[in-house]
């Protein structure tokens, strides 16, 4: 489906098109398995956004995990989480994937996250600057949860699993990683501007046409050529959906940065042509891949429902969430203790 911003500028809807069916031929050529896609409906991202969290609101106490996006946050208060991410990751692999000019700041972990974040801040705040030929910002401070990476999840997170309809959804939003808790390289590279993100468990994933088809001096400094062109244009998109939805959501691997001809690989800044012909080096990646857990992944959502519907007093709800949760993962001793205090409220 598609999830629109009316104010702004779209990606025309033959060209979103031409994507998904190159993506669903790159998907079936790299893991061997067909996917079809189909526009089948267009909604306003408001009032998409806007319904589910007035049905299930967001707990308070998790707001911390999110940078807030209003302007009275600091990326520092996520340096140690920050650290924790890429002190999992090979340190000669990630100096290899990031940009030449700051490979020489990538010596440990901690400096890592330091410089990260750093660029973050700075080009996060540059993105909230922009605004369209006519005047109008792309960030739009009256709403700014629909640019939340962190927020656009949680509304993800309202539907049950088996559940879910809208398996991919193109947007031309903004879309901010500020989920610094945990959020990947490559994700900070950009300053948070997200080509897309996928929920392997469900499975859904969303992308955004927004570094893609807009123009800015920023946005095109993080581009890796002076021109453009449409064909370049369609092959990003056509990427983009074909590693949130192929290789995460069709193969639940994570993201690699060390591999060639492999579509687990993400789009280094917005370096979309380089992303292409390393993607072409070659014959379809088959190494090892690490895997997403999806076990862990489906209890996580559905003990996270539990708590949302505890919280607005829907008992029977929350009792079936967790019973899901358990009978995905056993091993869940808070997950059976809510249930046991789930059930004292029902009788």
């Amino acid at each position: 489906m598609l999830v629109v911003d009316p104010r702004l500028p779209s990606a025309p809807k033959a060209v979103v098109s031409e994507a998904l069916q190159t993506a669903s031929k790159w998907i079936e050529t790299w893991y061997r398995k067909r996917v079809r896609f189909r526009i089948d409906r267009t909604e306003s991202v408001d009032s998409y956004l806007a319904e589910p969290l007035r049905k299930l609101p967001v707990l308070n106490e998790w707001r911390r995990f999110s940078y807030s996006l209003d302007g009275t946050d600091t990326v520092m208060r996520f340096l140690s989480q920050q650290s924790d991410v890429l002190r999992a990751l090979p340190i000669d692999a990630l100096r290899s994937y990031v940009p030449a000019s700051i490979r020489s700041r990538i010596t440990t972990p901690e400096q890592a996250a330091l410089n990260l974040l750093l660029i973050y801040d700075e080009k996060y705040r540059l993105w909230k600057s922009l605004r369209t030929p006519a005047g109008m910002p792309f960030f739009d401070t009256a709403l700014p949860m629909k640019h939340s990476y962190w927020h656009w999840e949680r509304v993800f997170e309202t539907v049950w699993p088996d559940s879910v309809t809208d398996h991919l959804i193109v947007t031309n939003v903004m879309l901010l990683d500020d989920a610094l808790s945990d959020a990947p390289p490559h994700s900070l590279l950009r300053g948070g501007l997200l080509n897309g993100f996928s929920e392997e468990e469900c499975p859904q994933a969303i992308v955004s046409t927004f570094p893609i088809f807009t123009d800015f001096p920023a946005i095109s400094d993080l581009r890796d050529s002076g021109e453009f062109t449409k064909k370049d244009r369609l092959l990003a998109l056509s990427h983009i959906i074909a590693h949130e939805f192929g290789a995460h959501v069709v193969e639940g691997l994570r993201d690699v940065y060390d591999h060639e001809a492999c579509l687990a690989v993400p789009t280094s800044g917005l370096a979309y042509q380089t992303t292409i012909r390393r993607l072409f080096q070659g014959k379809p990646c088959r190494r090892g891949h690490p895997k997403i857990n999806r076990a862990v992944n489906l209890a996580n959502r559905y003990e996270n429902l539990a708590r949302r519907y505890l919280e607005i007093k829907e008992y029977g709800k929350a009792k079936a969430a967790v019973e899901r949760a358990i009978a995905i993962d056993p091993k869940r001793p808070l997950v059976k203790l809510m249930l046991r205090q789930i059930e004292k409220k029902l009788k």
